[in-house]
């Protein structure tokens, strides 16, 4: 537990406030391996070798379950989603386009596009809709991809972003992407 007290403390606001709360055990599993691994870097490779492990973690299995007075985003019908948070996009298609078109890069041009996003914040699954064009987001964007929302409205039990309410992360989680790659093939 000490040790990731500590790398709370050090890291980004990310970990210390904002958006998901670990499991207890993950952020201190994180900080020994990246401690055991040595290195030139000291503990600032130690942090950001714990950042990389988030950005490539799957929310579903590092969230506790029980973080209390937590908004709900499905069940908000009409409202803020007030503060900041951070979300996974488990998959990311334009829901402007034809639906043999709805996952082609090219379609990232397009002005008309507008994505929908399946997310989660690692305690519930729900949707995000791009209601204003963010260049930072993609139709391609890799399965895992997190981002941090502030403050985004919801309407209907959808979260919807635009360019002041959301900056993409990055990130990526492997089984989640080789499962929408198969997918997009079929």
């Amino acid at each position: 537990r000490a040790a990731g007290a500590w790398i709370m403390g050090q890291l980004d606001p990310l970990f210390e406030a904002l958006g998901p709360h670990l499991k207890e055990g993950v952020l201190s599993g994180w900080v020994d391996e990246e401690r055991s691994r040595g290195g030139v870097g000291g503990e600032e490779q130690v942090k950001v070798g714990c950042y990389v492990r988030f950005l490539l973690t799957d929310l579903r299995h590092s969230v506790r379950p029980d973080v209390a007075g937590r908004q709900s985003v499905r069940t908000l019908k009409r409202g803020v989603l007030s503060g900041t948070r951070i979300i996974q996009v488990d998959e990311a298609f334009n829901c402007a386009a034809p639906a043999k078109h709805r996952f082609d890069p090219i379609s990232n041009a397009d002005s008309t596009r507008c994505l929908k996003m399946k997310c989660t914040d690692g305690q519930e699954d729900f949707v995000a809709l791009e209601y204003r064009h963010i260049p930072s987001l993609r139709t391609d964007l890799p399965a895992g991809t997190k981002l941090l929302v502030k403050d985004a409205p919801v309407r209907g039990g959808a979260l919807l972003l635009s360019p002041g309410c959301v900056h993409v992360m990055g990130g990526e989680v492997r089984p989640l992407e080789e499962a929408n790659q198969r997918k997009v093939q079929e």
